[in-house]
Formats: C-alpha cells, structure tokens, sequence
C-alpha cells in the first residue's frame, strides 16, 4: 500500500508503479529531469531543459505555478527564464500511463543598473562633488576611493561626497533582489590652489642695493618672479635664494608647479641709489 500525495508530486527519480490484484497495467512513463538545479540563485536569466528516459515521450510543463496535463505548453527545446518561477512537469507516452509531476523552483534575479558617476572625470581646482545614481529603483550604490573593486562590504552611497585630493572613484549598484552591477569608474586630478609666497623685505628706497627673500606658503610649491613689473608665470625666472638688487626694480611673484593652481601675484617695488662717493676739492688763488 502506498500513499500518492495529494498534488501528485514526486520526487525527481522515484518510480512507481501499481499492479491491482488479478490485473496487470501499463507501467508508467519515467519523470521528467528537469536541469539544472533550483538551489542556485541565478542572475538575468536560466536556460531550462527537460528531458524523459521514456523513449518517444512527451512533456508538457507550466512556469505559473498551475498544475500541468496533457493540454499544456509541449516542451520542445530548451528555454530561459528571465524572472522567477516554479517549473511543473509531466510525461506522456502511448502506451504509458501518465508520469507524476515533477517541479523545480527558480529564483532569477535582475543585475542592477551600473551608477553612472557625475561629473565627468577629468581636472578640478581644490575640489569637486561627485555625485552617485542609478536607475535600479531600490538598488543600494557601494564606492571606493582607492582604486579598489567596490563590493557589498564597500562604503556605502548615501549623498554626494567632496574630493579635496585626486582619487580615482569606482561604483556598483546591488543591494536585496538586485545581483551586482558593472563596476563604473571615473579619476578625478584635483589640483590645489597655492598660497601666495612672502615677500620678506618691504618695498621703498635703499642705497646701492638691497637683498631680498621670498617664501613659500605652501610646502612643495616653487615660486616665480619677474623684476621689469611684468606678470610672472611658470615660465618665469624660478627663485632659488636671496635676490640681491642693484638697481630699481618692481618684483612681482607667484607660487605654483606640478600639482598646483598659481597663486595670486605679490609684489614690491624697490627704488636703489648710488652710494655716491664725494670728493671736495679746495683752491687758494692769490690776494
């Protein structure tokens, strides 16, 4: 004696078969196998395929939960799935009895839209926004600064972040229901703005001349003068120690280099006399 359940599932594999006392019947048509295995969580899609040992056999199948029969969809080849959904299976054969139903569970889940990150990479003075999003609704956006591939254990995105230094920013989109995006990446170079250099003697007159230090406010920064009272820039004349003045000069500087926005101009004038050397010359004339 044997209990048949009542939705008529079976495990894939088992085989039953009943003999009413005094009478022999039709044996019954091997299950479908339906592949691959439902325990897996599958990402955009699952190719299905089924298949019975019963030779010239038939299968018809359901992906809506219904209980298949004779008048469902004809399996015919292999198929995808691109959602969730509950595979039910029969098969028929002449001279067979029908199959019991065989059903694996799939669970499909979409790929999240990669974040797309704003503004564009490229370079920025002192510092940029950047802002994450994606068209995923629901979707959680993990980041990283370092050049590292983001995963879920990443940084989590929750408003626009300010990069005060160069970083190269990478983001993917994931979270509950959603397999992880593409990585999306873009470098930003931030370039910091120097400090103006100090010019350490005032401006004004001096005799024969007058020794002048410059300094820079901004560790790492190089400075460059002009003495004709023209605008310097990173072509100019670089200084590299005490200027010693000779003449009236009007000395303008900037701070700047690799890595630097230059500064503002400082400058001071300088007026230099001769130190002029006098001679008195006397003479004695008669009477």
């Amino acid at each position: 004696y044997f209990e048949v359940p009542s939705d008529g599932v079976l495990s894939s594999g088992f085989t039953l078969v009943f003999t009413p006392t005094g009478q022999e019947t039709a044996p019954l048509v091997s299950m479908p196998v339906i592949l691959p295995d439902s325990s897996s969580t599958y990402v955009e899609s699952v190719e299905i395929s089924i298949a019975s040992e019963t030779e010239g056999a038939n299968i018809h199948y359901t992906i809506d939960g219904v209980v298949p029969d004779t008048e469902s969809q004809v399996y015919s080849g292999p198929f995808e799935l691109l959602e969730s959904a509950t595979v039910k299976a029969i098969a028929v054969a002449d001279g067979y009895r029908q199959s019991f139903i065989v059903e694996r569970k799939y669970t499909v889940i979409p790929r999240a839209e990669a974040p797309v990150i704003s503004p564009a990479a490229g370079t920025y003075v002192d510092e940029v926004e950047v802002l994450l999003t994606t068209t995923s609704e629901g979707a959680s956006i993990y980041y990283t600064l370092d050049g590292s591939e983001p995963t879920e254990e990443s940084t989590l995105y929750d408003e626009p972040f300010t990069l005060t230094e160069s970083a190269t920013v990478k983001a993917v989109a994931g979270g509950s229901g959603y397999a992880l995006s593409e990585v999306s990446e873009e470098s930003y170079e931030i370039l910091i703005t120097a400090e103006a250099p100090v010019i350490e003697v005032a401006g004004g007159t001096y005799v024969d001349s007058v020794n002048v230090t410059i300094s820079a406010a901004t560790a790492g920064s190089s400075i460059y003068y002009t003495l004709d009272g023209s605008d310097p820039t990173g072509e100019s004349s670089v200084y590299d120690g005490v200027l010693t003045l000779r003449e009236s000069a009007t000395l303008r500087a900037i701070a700047g280099g690799d890595g630097y926005v230059s500064s503002e101009v400082v400058s001071e004038s300088y007026t230099v006399l001769p130190d002029y050397e006098f001679v008195v010359s006397f003479y004695v004339t008669d009477g």
